[in-house]
C-alpha cells in the first residue's frame, strides 16, 4: 500500500522519491502475484500533486516492470485543477524511471472534454508528462477550444462530452505518430498528418499544436507538402508551410513557400502566400499572385461589335486560359447557399488572354463564376486587337453577352467592327484608302449583341488613318446590329453631325454640318448608308470652297424634317426630301417652302407648298414650284401667277425668276 500522506509533508523532492520507492512495492512481491489499487504519484516542488498513474490491479514482471490493468493517468495543473486524463486497458510501468508504455490503445481527454487523443501503442514519461503514441493517432478537438483562444471575451460554455455524437464544431486530426511535449505544451503529429473539419481538409507530413498554460490552442503549424481542400468544390491550396493563425474573432490558415499554389477545377493559381479565412470562407493570394481561368468561363468571344466575325476562323476557346495578376487576389469559396466561386483582385490588376491577344487592366476586379460576370473598376481598360474600351467601371456579362461601361466611357475600334465598309475606289490602280476608325466618348454605354447604347454627353469621332474626317455629338446614341453588322444608328437630344472639308486648296472642298433633335441612319447589308432621317429643328449647313472663287459659298437648309437617300453601292446622296417650313439659303439669297425635294441625277431642288424666294434683285411670291438647278446655279418659278423681280428666259407668260451668280 502506498503512503500518500508522506508526500504532503516532504520538503525535498528527491528525498520524497526515495521514501516512496522504498515503500511503494511490497517487500515480498513475487512474480505472478497481483496487487489491487496500484498508484504511482508525482509532485510539483511545491508539494502539490502533479500527476499519478493508477490501475485496478498490477502484477510484477520478471524484468522488474509492473503490468497494470485498467491503467489511468491523471495530470494536474499547479493550482490543483485536472488538466488531462489518459486511460488504457493495460500497460507496463517502470516504477523506478516513472515510465508507462504499452502496444495497446490509449485515450487522452482534457478535463473539459474539448480535446481527446487516441492511438495504438504509447510511451509515457511521468516526470515531465511527455507522451508518444506510435500508430493510428486520431484526435478530436471541439472548435470552442479555438474560439476561446481568439475570442476577445473568451467565454466559458457548456461543452459536449468526448463520446457525444459528432457535430460541425469538431475538428479531427489523424496521423501515424504523435508526441506530447508537456513542458513546452507542444503536440506534434507526424507521418501523413490529416486535419478534417466541416469546411476543409488539410494534409501535411508534420503538424504542431501549441497549447497555452490554460489549455487553449494558441497556434497550429503544418510543414512539408501542405495541402488544404475545400469540401464543397474540392478546390485545393498547397504550400511548403502552413500556420493556423488565431486572432480576436478570426481564424486563418496561412500557406507559404516557393510552391504555394491553388487549384479549383480547371482554374489554378500561384502566390507567395495563401490565407484561408475560415469565418469569411475566403482564400487570399498575396505576394505576386496570379490566377489562370478557363477562357470560355470568363467571357464569350463577342464582347465587342464584330468580334465574332473577326474570330470566325479562330479555334474554339476550349483548353485556352486567361491569366489574372494583381497585388492581391481574394477567392470567395463556395457555401451551401452559394455554390459558385467569386474572385476579387486589388491594385494593378492585369488580365491577359493569349488566345485572342486581348487584355484588361484596372485598380480592382470582381469575377462571379456563377453569374458569369467580370467587373473592372478604377481606370478600367480592355483591349482586343484594335478594339479598346475604357471607363471607370467595365462589366462583362458572359451569360447575357453584355458589356457595360460607366463614367468617362471611351470606345475605339475599326469601322468594320461596326459593320462599316470603306468606300470602294472607282480606279482599280488607285491605292486602297487608309483604315477607318471610330471612337465614342460618353458618360456610359451598354453593349448587347443586338445594340450598343451610349448615354449622356456622347461624342463619336470618325478617322481615316490618323486624320479626323467627321464627328457626331448627342445626348443619346443607339447603334443597332443584325447578323453582326450595323443596321441602324439613332441619335437624340441636341444632335450635331459634322464632316470637315477635305482635299487641297486647288480642289473643291466642302465642310458639312447637321443639327437636329432626332437622327436615324439606316445601313444596307453591305455596310453602306441607306438613308438618313433628321427630325425637329433640322439645320444643315455647307461651306464650299472652289478654285477661282475668292469667297466660300455658304449654303444652309432648315426644316422640321429631312430624309436623305443614298445610292446602293456608294455613300453618295441619291435624293433628299425636306418637310415643314423649309428654308434654303446661300450667301444673301434664300428660298422658302413647305417641302423641298432634291435629286442627284439632275442636281435639281424643287420647293413646293407656297414657295417664296428672296434675292438682292427682288422677291418671288405666289409661285407653285421653285426650281433650283444646282448644275447651272439658276432658280426658276412656276405657277399661274408669279410675282417677283428679275427676268429669266421664260417658259411662258408670267414666268419670272432670278439667276444665281456663278
Amino acid at each position: 500500500m502506498w503512503k500518500d500522506d508522506l508526500t504532503r509533508q516532504a520538503g525535498n523532492a528527491r528525498w520524497v522519491w526515495r521514501v516512496l520507492l522504498c515503500l511503494a512495492l511490497p517487500i515480498s512481491a513475487q512474480v505472478g502475484e497481483f496487487y489491487k489499487g496500484f498508484k504511482l504519484p508525482d509532485y510539483y516542488k511545491s508539494g502539490h500533486l502533479k500527476s499519478q498513474i493508477t490501475g485496478a490491479e498490477a502484477r510484477p514482471q520478471p524484468n522488474g516492470l509492473w503490468l497494470v490493468e485498467k491503467m489511468r493517468i491523471e495530470n494536474y495543473l499547479e493550482d490543483g485543477r485536472t488538466n488531462l486524463v489518459a486511460t488504457a486497458p493495460q500497460c507496463f510501468v517502470d516504477i523506478k524511471n516513472h515510465v508507462a508504455f504499452s502496444p495497446r490503445r490509449l485515450l487522452v481527454v482534457t478535463a473539459d472534454g474539448q480535446l481527446n487523443i487516441q492511438g495504438e501503442g504509447f510511451f509515457y514519461q511521468q516526470t515531465n508528462f511527455d507522451l508518444t503514441i506510435s500508430n493510428q493517432v486520431a484526435t478530436t478537438i471541439h472548435r470552442e477550444l479555438i474560439r476561446s483562444t481568439n475570442s476577445p471575451a473568451k467565454p466559458r460554455v457548456s461543452l459536449p462530452q468526448p463520446n457525444a455524437p459528432p457535430t460541425n464544431d469538431l475538428i479531427r486530426i489523424f496521423s501515424d505518430h504523435f508526441v506530447l511535449e508537456s513542458p513546452s505544451n507542444l503536440a506534434i503529429y507526424s507521418g501523413r498528418a490529416h486535419v478534417d473539419d466541416a469546411q476543409m481538409e488539410l494534409g501535411c507530413q508534420t503538424l504542431t499544436i501549441q497549447r497555452s498554460t490554460a489549455g487553449t490552442i494558441e497556434s497550429i503549424v503544418a510543414d512539408q507538402n501542405v495541402a488544404m481542400t475545400n469540401k464543397l468544390d474540392q478546390s485545393r491550396a498547397m504550400g511548403d508551410h502552413g500556420t493556423y493563425s488565431l486572432e480576436p474573432g478570426r481564424e486563418r490558415v496561412v500557406l507559404t513557400g516557393e510552391q504555394a499554389r491553388w487549384q479549383g477545377g480547371e482554374s489554378e493559381g500561384q502566390a507567395g502566400q495563401f490565407t484561408f479565412d475560415r469565418g469569411a470562407n475566403t482564400l487570399l493570394a498575396e505576394q505576386k499572385p496570379s490566377i489562370r481561368l478557363p477562357r470560355a468561363a470568363l467571357s464569350a468571344p463577342d464582347w465587342l461589335p464584330g468580334a465574332a466575325s473577326a474570330t470566325a476562323n479562330a479555334p474554339e476557346f476550349t483548353n485556352q486560359f486567361v491569366n489574372v495578376s494583381a497585388e492581391e487576389i481574394l477567392i470567395h469559396l463556395p457555401t451551401t447557399n452559394q455554390l459558385a466561386r467569386r474572385m476579387s483582385a486589388q491594385n494593378n490588376v492585369l488580365i491577359v488572354s493569349p488566345a485572342d491577344k486581348s487584355q484588361g487592366s484596372s485598380d480592382h476586379a470582381l469575377y462571379d463564376e456563377g453569374a458569369g460576370t467580370l467587373e473592372l473598376s478604377g481606370h478600367a481598360l480592355w483591349q482586343s486587337d484594335q478594339r479598346i474600351v475604357k471607363g471607370e467601371t467595365l462589366i462583362f456579362d458572359r451569360t447575357n453577352k453584355i458589356l457595360v461601361a460607366r463614367q468617362n466611357a471611351w470606345l475605339r475600334m475599326p469601322l468594320s467592327s461596326f459593320g462599316g465598309q470603306t468606300t470602294p475606289s472607282s480606279n482599280p490602280n488607285k491605292p486602297a484608302p487608309p483604315p477607318e476608325t471610330v471612337e465614342v466618348f460618353s458618360d456610359g454605354f451598354v453593349y448587347r449583341p443586338a445594340a450598343i447604347i451610349f448615354q449622356d454627353h456622347v461624342r463619336a469621332n470618325y478617322f481615316q488613318g490618323a486624320v479626323q474626317r467627321g464627328w457626331l455629338t448627342s445626348g443619346f446614341l443607339n447603334i443597332g446590329f443584325k447578323s453582326n453588322r450595323i443596321e441602324t444608328l439613332v441619335a437624340t437630344t441636341q444632335v450635331a453631325l459634322e464632316q470637315p472639308a477635305t482635299g487641297t486648296n486647288g480642289a473643291r472642298r466642302a465642310d458639312k454640318k447637321l443639327k437636329c433633335e432626332n437622327l436615324t441612319i439606316q445601313f444596307s447589308t453591305n455596310g453602306l448608308m441607306q438613308s438618313i432621317l433628321a427630325e425637329t429643328n433640322v439645320v444643315a449647313q455647307q461651306t464650299e470652297t472652289r478654285a477661282g472663287r475668292a469667297l466660300p459659298a455658304e449654303t444652309e437648309l432648315t426644316a422640321a424634317r429631312a430624309t436623305v437617300f443614298f445610292f446602293a453601292h456608294t455613300n453618295e446622296v441619291r435624293e433628299i426630301r425636306a418637310e415643314g417650313s423649309v428654308t434654303i439659303m446661300q450667301d444673301t439669297k434664300s428660298a422658302h417652302g413647305a417641302q423641298a425635294f432634291y435629286t442627284a441625277t439632275n442636281n435639281v431642288v424643287e420647293l413646293s407648298g407656297h414657295p417664296t424666294a428672296d434675292t438682292p434683285m427682288g422677291r418671288i411670291t405666289e409661285a407653285e414650284v421653285l426650281i433650283w438647278n444646282r448644275a447651272h446655279n439658276t432658280l426658276k418659278a412656276r405657277g399661274k401667277k408669279v410675282v417677283g423681280m428679275g427676268e429669266v428666259p421664260g417658259e411662258g407668260p408670267n414666268r419670272t425668276g432670278f439667276v444665281f451668280p456663278k
